[in-house]
């Protein structure tokens, strides 16, 4: 905000922010990058980037360890694209809550199939709230048999049906990172437009809970000298508009109130935000003690904060559920914050076949949530609370 915002946001096109699970290959961009810059050379949109541009690599920290991600923006003629890739994906798929992720694409290397990795992350992100994909098949340029790409499909398919995906509906593009990067004009270069009409059309636009009181979870806070106070997030649901009165909650700080004096969303000026805008809010009557990452900014009265509740929890590691009659302390992550806590659940509430459990857990924070909300239990867990106590 300030000096360099030249020009007001437009809403031509729609925000879609997507992740990348699944196959990584360490020697080659990530397939967001790949992505951006097919389209830039090919259609003329966007920018080019490049891995090594530590501007668009970010740490992120994620149940007390670091990660790092790539992030890029690009648009297609429907979408503006928010595109995530962590580096460390075996991890950070763990860290894909729905309320964040409007969709992913999966990428699978032809040439490995579906290995138990691959069949983990799908299984986790579905638990995690998160209802739609792609999928991009990588390395076919090494495959002769064209057969064995038909047997690929099929596998894929009965993969995405087993966890709640229909296998039938979901497309599935066969390319080549490597050879698109080599020559995007090419027929490989084709494929990630392929891949990024499936997304336009076949994934359906993310639902905006504008009717809902307004609510953003702080991600970051930044000092704007001579401004004032800039919270960064995504707005989750409703709308604010300039100079509308909101309050943090969360960490004791309910009734304390401030006034948006600004708004901006890729360093462009808003009279307004909704649902699924990553945005950064000037806040006057607050200083920058007083906010951190894990707060919400909400209409008054409209949010409350707890640190106890009651959820249905799907767990990776039967070992740890094994643990939950006698209690155990871990961290949870809750929204944009981790925070620690303990976990329980009674006998007849486990099941570790099924690799659930109705649990309690009790926070040593108290935090703005509500029923239905998904969060993670550190590298073990994905739940969604029934009922905030």
């Amino acid at each position: 905000m300030g000096d360099r915002i030249v020009s007001r946001f437009g809403r031509e096109l729609v925000d879609f922010n997507i992740k990348t699970i699944g196959y990584r290959n360490a020697e080659l961009p990530t397939l967001g990058i790949a992505i951006a810059n097919t389209l830039n050379c090919m259609l003329g949109t966007g920018e080019e980037y490049s891995q090594d541009n530590e501007e668009n690599i970010a740490e992120e920290i994620h149940f007390g360890m670091t990660f790092s991600s790539v992030s890029v923006t690009y648009e297609t003629d429907n979408r503006r694209y928010i595109h995530k890739d962590f580096l460390n994906r075996e991890e950070c798929v763990k860290a894909v809550i729905g309320d964040d992720t409007d969709g992913v694409i999966l990428v699978i290397n032809a040439e490995e199939g579906i290995t138990s990795d691959i069949r983990e992350q799908v299984e986790f992100v579905r638990q995690a709230g998160v209802n739609y994909l792609s999928v991009f098949a990588d390395n076919c340029h090494l495959i002769e048999d064209y057969d064995e790409l038909e047997n690929l499909g099929s596998e894929i398919c009965e993969l995405l049906d087993m966890y709640g995906y229909c296998g039938e509906d979901t497309p599935v593009v066969y390319g080549s990172l490597k050879e698109a990067l080599d020559d995007p004009e090419g027929e490989w270069g084709e494929k990630l437009l392929e891949l990024m009409e499936n997304m336009d059309y076949a994934v359906p636009d993310p639902e905006k809970d504008t009717d809902k009181p307004f609510l953003m979870p702080v991600e970051d806070v930044f000092v704007i000298t001579g401004r004032g106070i800039v919270a960064t997030g995504r707005v989750e649901t409703g709308v604010i508009k300039l100079n509308d009165r909101v309050e943090l909650v969360g960490f004791g700080s309910s009734n304390r109130t401030v006034t948006v004096t600004g708004i901006e969303m890729f360093r462009k000026l808003m009279d307004s935000a909704e649902p699924g805008d990553n945005i950064g809010l000037l806040l006057r009557g607050v200083e920058k003690a007083e906010v951190k990452r894990g707060h919400v900014i909400t209409r008054f009265g409209a949010h409350k904060e707890y640190n106890k509740f009651t959820a249905v929890v799907y767990f990776s590691d039967t070992e740890f559920m094994k643990q939950l009659a006698a209690g155990v302390k871990t961290d949870f992550q809750m929204r944009t914050v981790l925070i620690a806590g303990e976990i329980s659940a009674s006998a007849d509430k486990i099941n570790c076949s099924g690799k659930y459990a109705q649990v309690t857990v009790e926070l040593t924070e108290s935090v703005a949530m509500n029923n239905g909300m998904f969060f993670a239990v550190r590298n073990v867990g994905i739940g969604r609370i029934t009922e905030v106590l």
